[in-house]
């Protein structure tokens, strides 16, 4: 019963790390489509950020994070006190064996490959470092490495599983969460983007701005003529003219 466990979380996990990995191919294009129009809404709103009002967010942003850390590490501590110690090196050397740079040359990958066996490899390390054993279980089963030989009876492996599971679900949680995922999510919808734009612009130290502008800011964003980079089309003008803002 208790392997069954472990194979069904292993599953599990595997699947909300491909998942994951899904998401964030995804959020690079929703994360450049929002902040183009950030872009244009800062070059075209006549307003001043309020500094004050940033730093009074980015502190309790950080206040935030600290408290959900310092409640994490409570968690950790008490559940590592029901089991008994456990062979990180040898974990850690399994992983290093497969993504230690000194071996690319050796092997046929791609440029994207490399990137990705090297991103692993620092995560591993860091976690390492960390005695964050859920983070090293997580990178070796995205490496398709057996942990079965490292010390580790069915019951630490099923604990340390789970709580990778419950990481990279907080981490797929907080991704849907953002504003970016909300804008790439609704496509076509003006009036939602409108307020998700608003509260963006707010929580980043803008005073309030009116709907109509921010609707006509967005409208524009979603017109498929528009260029890139949020510019108005190009008109002929008189000479001596200067040409005019997108937002009076």
């Amino acid at each position: 019963m208790q392997e069954f466990a472990v194979r069904s979380a292993y599953r599990k996990l595997k699947f909300l790390n491909d998942e994951i990995d899904d998401r964030k191919s995804i959020f690079v294009s929703y994360e450049k489509d929002f902040m183009r129009v950030v872009k244009i809404a800062r070059g075209n709103i006549r307003v001043n950020q309020d500094y004050e009002k940033l730093r009074k967010n980015l502190e309790d942003t950080a206040e935030a994070n600290a408290r959900k850390h310092a409640e994490s590490a409570l968690e950790d501590a008490e559940a590592e006190s029901a089991i008994a110690d456990v062979p990180q090196k040898k974990l850690y050397r399994k992983i290093v064996k497969e993504t230690h740079p000194d071996k690319y040359d050796q092997m046929e990958l791609s440029q994207d490959e490399k990137e990705k066996l090297h991103g692993v490899f620092k995560k591993a390390a860091e976690a390492y470092n960390d005695d964050d054993i859920p983070e090293m279980i997580k990178l070796a089963l995205s490496l398709d490495i057996d942990i079965e030989d490292v010390g580790l009876d069915s019951a630490e492996v099923l604990l340390y599983i789970d709580r990778a599971i419950s990481r990279a679900q907080s981490e797929m949680d907080e991704m849907c969460e953002s504003f970016v995922w909300m804008w790439g999510t609704t496509q076509g919808n003006i009036d939602l983007r409108v307020k998700l734009l608003d509260a963006y612009l707010r929580q980043t130290g803008h005073p309030p701005v009116s709907n109509t502008v921010l609707k006509d800011i967005v409208s524009h964003h979603e017109d498929p003529h528009t260029p890139e980079d949020g510019s108005s089309k190009r008109r002929k003008r008189k000479p001596g003219t200067r040409p005019k803002k997108l937002i009076r």
